[in-house]
């Protein structure tokens, strides 16, 4: 009887580990499937370079057709191995791609869409011959291998460079534009914009605030400040400013990005961090139960985290006045509880950061008292308020001197 109520346990144990383990694994395996080229933008790629390689095949072999010759081409199902592996193929359909083909909305290709085209096609030829055990085959597809430097990779290269004049030439006598990228942002943008966002005052503003000015140091890709965390901030004693290391989601490395006191208080990532912690985390000091390991999980939440970041810029970059925008912003207000900052010292000595603070950096607009007041204070003034903890406006919300936690 002993026996049987010991080995009942451990039978029921082993079969609820293993259950647990198998969906585990296949969670795990269905999220990193995505990685694996079987995302549902991969896939829809490449069924769109199959549906333009039909379409190809049919204007030409119509072409033929009606100049009395035979049809050359096969269908993707009934393409012949000889057939996928012919340089005369591909030439064909990079000059179709350069030429001929036209988008959705009736405009031709630009030359990294086009080249991109190029080379899916080839990716895609090379799987539907993945178990052929032809030598010609496997030193044609050559070509796709980065250091190879043999006859097919030269003729690639070869194949992109004339894609590239040909779409070139076409560009400049149409006249159209060959940068199509976004206007440039510079500081006075930055400015403008964190001004709009402490202006509003919500939550989530302060948070996209951040994430600009973190980006503007960063000096990287909107989609890398998705995977920054709070365990990664770092104190440098000998620059005295806090550094960060930033995923580099293109080439999959890392870097250390310097955080230092910004020229005014709306290009500041140390006011900017303030304000998050006080008004999106709801905290006035790091805690660890709040300050999760991410530091935007709004971020994370996001299958698109760049493109959600690029959203929120567009809607402020827009021409005319960046407060007049604010309407579009989308955010809910936080009550902050005013008690809660009562007890709040900073020791100002203690950090260095008096010795490294530029000059005029004290010159503050401050909300006073939930009222809009404008106040300016000279560099003493606020010295002496923070190194005076027991002074007259150490305490938010007693009327004192001291800036607000907002500033």
């Amino acid at each position: 009887v002993i026996l049987v109520l010991l080995v009942i346990p451990v039978v029921v144990l082993s079969f609820v580990l293993s259950f647990l383990s198998s969906s585990c694994l296949s969670s795990v395996s269905s999220t990193f499937m995505d990685h694996l080229g079987h995302s549902k933008k991969w896939t829809a790629s490449k069924d769109n370079i199959l549906r333009i390689y039909e379409l190809f095949c049919k204007e030409k072999n119509l072409a033929a057709w009606r100049n009395g010759n035979p049809t050359f081409l096969s269908s993707w199902d009934e393409i012949t191995e000889e057939a996928l592996t012919s340089k005369p193929l591909y030439a064909h359909f990079a000059d179709y791609l350069a030429k001929e083909y036209t988008d959705r909305s009736g405009k031709l290709l630009g030359v990294n869409t086009a080249v991109n085209y190029l080379t899916t096609f080839l990716n895609q030829a090379k799987v539907k011959l993945a178990t052929s055990q032809r030598v010609e085959t496997k030193l044609f597809f050559t070509c796709l291998e980065r250091n190879s430097f043999t006859e097919s990779n030269v003729w690639l290269t070869g194949i992109k460079l004339q894609v590239q004049r040909c779409i070139f030439e076409r560009m400049k006598e149409d006249g159209e534009q060959l940068d199509n990228s976004a206007p440039p942002m510079y500081d006075s943008h930055l400015r403008d914009i964190v001004r709009a966002y402490k202006k509003d005052g919500h939550a989530s503003s302060v948070m996209r605030a951040l994430v600009l000015v973190s980006l503007w140091f960063a000096a990287g890709r909107s989609s890398e400040v998705a995977w920054l965390t709070f365990d990664s901030l770092r104190w440098d004693d000998y620059h005295h400013c806090v550094v960060q290391e930033v995923l580099q989601s293109k080439t999959s490395k890392s870097k250390l990005v310097a955080y230092v006191a910004g020229s005014s208080m709306h290009n500041c990532w140390f006011l900017s961090f303030g304000d998050y912690l006080c008004l999106y985390l709801r905290t006035i000091l790091y805690n660890e139960d709040l300050c999760k390991n991410w530091m935007y999980p709004d971020l994370q939440n996001s299958e698109t985290p760049g493109r959600r970041v690029g959203m929120n810029l567009s809607t402020n970059m827009l021409v005319g006045n960046i407060e007049s925008r604010m309407k579009e912003l989308k955010s809910e207000h936080v009550e902050v509880d005013v008690k809660s900052f009562e007890s709040w010292r900073v020791d100002f000595e203690s950090s260095n950061a008096a010795a490294t603070m530029p000059p005029n950096a004290a010159e503050v607009e401050a909300p006073q008292n939930a009222k809009n007041k404008k106040r300016k204070l000279s560099d003493q003034q606020t010295l002496d308020s923070f190194r005076s903890p027991s002074s007259a406006g150490t305490s938010a919300g007693t009327g004192g001197s001291r800036p607000s936690a907002g500033t």
